[in-house]
């Protein structure tokens, strides 16, 4: 039986490489998002966090990638619920509802109790469902520590209400949860940790959880995915049952071993970095790592078990050979998950591209700040950044 103990390849192919440029392809409406490799990686390095065990079976994995997967839209990194305070508060027309309701305590309750308002009018306003958006700006920014915008969704599987997070999450704080400020609190939680730890806590809090997980190592999703999702039917049997199996058959019948451990890890190199690498070692005057890489499909700035081999006959420093490929040197050797990658990059073109992302967020910082609503400024910062991201990505 294969069993998963972090981060792997497909067909000699890492996971995140095989998903994006094959698998996807053969369905992109179920599997619509593409996965982000670093943040892929990472949360595999934590395996026993968020399952209790060093290692998983293969139907286990594609249990919870299937949950993840949908709950991050691919990004595998440690996100909140998407909208903001009137969205928590209100229910939507395709069925979320309001979070201002038991088991949370009622905004206008606690409010009241905090001495941030007094008369029954306010309290009955927000203690209902519709946002009170003519409150003053106080109020407002009191109510971001109210129940129903700090029990919104979280993390891997969008843990919501304040008894999951009570159960789930509390255990491994240092300090009661009511006792963090807004600010405090969301810093703490971004720690992937925290986050692991906290998906294990639920996916395991009862016979029923346990049972669920025992069913996939067999291959059957439907349990598994009615209690992740709150028995969310629809949901379960149109996206996440498809994607589980999906994914489960395809790597059945694939050859999945552990990824190799490469030289280039945690460089964030671009593409085209890797090209000049590549060409530095077909250039380097050793036959058989010129033969490697050629074999391998050449400099087609994709590092697989051929450029490792390559490189570890030729003996130079990655540096080494982006100065022998015409490069630039700048790399940032780290363990944090760096979104845009700048190794290889000249002082003078890095500090363009900080001045683009500081210019971006000008646009909201000039326009009201981070206020909650959504207008031409927010939306001007979002298309600067994505056009940096796609000028540092492109081959």
């Amino acid at each position: 039986m294969t069993t998963i103990q972090g981060n792997f390849t497909v067909n000699g192919v890492a996971f995140a490489d095989w998903f994006n440029q094959s698998f996807r392809l053969t369905n992109p409406k179920i599997y619509s998002h593409l996965i982000n490799a670093a943040n892929f990686a990472t949360l595999m390095e934590h395996i026993p966090d968020f399952t209790g065990k060093q290692e998983i079976s293969l139907g286990e994995f594609c249990g919870h990638f299937a949950i993840m997967y949908n709950e991050t839209g691919g990004t595998f990194s440690v996100i909140r619920e998407m909208g903001g305070p009137k969205y928590m508060f209100e229910p939507t027309t395709w069925g979320k509802v309001t979070y201002n309701k038991a088991p949370n305590q009622l905004a206008g309750d606690q409010l009241k109790a905090w001495g941030v308002i007094a008369s029954d009018t306010d309290v009955e306003a927000w203690n209902g469902s519709v946002y009170p958006s003519n409150a003053s700006p106080k109020v407002q920014q009191a109510a971001l520590r109210c129940d129903f915008y700090r029990f919104r969704g979280y993390g891997f599987n969008q843990l919501t209400w304040r008894n999951n997070y009570d159960k789930c999450m509390q255990p491994l704080l240092p300090k009661p949860i009511d006792e963090y400020t807004e600010e405090e609190f969301e810093n703490t939680i971004k720690d992937i940790s925290i986050a692991c730890k906290t998906f294990h806590n639920f996916i395991t809090q009862s016979g029923q959880a346990q049972k669920a997980i025992s069913d996939l190592e067999k291959g059957d999703f439907t349990a598994y995915g009615m209690l992740v999702s709150g028995g969310w039917v629809s949901y379960v049997n149109n996206k996440y049952v498809p994607r589980a199996v999906g994914i489960y058959n395809a790597l059945k019948n694939a050859q999945v071993a552990a990824k190799e451990a490469y030289a280039i890890e945690g460089m964030h190199l671009t593409p085209q970095q890797i090209k000049h690498i590549q060409q530095a070692l077909i250039n380097s005057g050793n036959a058989e790592a010129t033969k490697i890489i050629n074999d391998a499909g050449g400099a087609d700035g994709s590092w697989g078990p051929g450029s490792e081999s390559a490189y570890q006959l030729v003996g130079k420093s990655i540096p080494e050979l982006l100065r022998a490929g015409g490069e630039a040197v700048n790399i940032q050797n780290t363990n944090e998950n760096a979104v845009n990658p700048i190794a290889g990059m000249s002082t003078a073109e890095i500090k363009l591209i900080q001045q683009r992302i500081m210019n971006a967020g000008s646009s909201i910082a000039n326009n009201g700040g981070a206020d909650g609503h959504w207008g031409p400024a927010s939306q001007k910062a979002l298309d600067i950044l994505k056009q940096v991201y796609e000028d540092l990505t492109k081959s």
